[in-house]
């Protein structure tokens, strides 16, 4: 197992890709791994659903950039009453054009952890580390 970090990709930005350019830094760390010899690729953020596409089509190996790409086939094994339910760090931010990007429907049910849980600090502090980081 590999990993790369893409530094550019910090919490504040990640609720919000459709304004910051994040796919070539993405692309850049695919690339790195991809030339240190993986034969796949997946990545540890939900939001990343919005490159899932783009980075697919580019990508000479499988991507998966989100578990949110299990959704559609969770829906298809549940009873029709038990819709699964999506969690995130902050539901603020994961809005309808992430989920329907990947085929999920924009009404789908999102729910997110509390502010206070480990879930949602752990990002926030891994910014703050990378920001303060960034200053030296």
């Amino acid at each position: 197992m590999r990993y790369q970090v893409v530094d550019e990709a910090i919490p504040q930005r990640m609720g919000h890709l459709g304004e910051h350019a994040l796919l070539e830094p993405f692309k850049r760390a695919a690339q790195s791994l991809i030339d240190q010899g993986v034969d796949g690729l997946t990545t540890s953020c939900g939001y990343l659903s919005w490159y899932q596409q783009e980075l697919a089509a580019w990508s000479p190996v499988p991507i998966v950039t989100s578990s949110l790409l299990q959704y559609v086939s969770l829906r298809q094994i549940l009873p029709a009453n038990r819709p699964p339910l999506i969690l995130t760090f902050d539901e603020s931010t994961l809005k309808a054009d992430y989920l329907t990007r990947v085929g999920i429907p924009a009404e789908a049910q999102v729910a997110g952890m509390p502010a206070d849980s480990e879930f949602a600090l752990h990002p926030r502090r891994r910014q703050q580390r990378q920001l303060g980081n960034a200053g030296r």
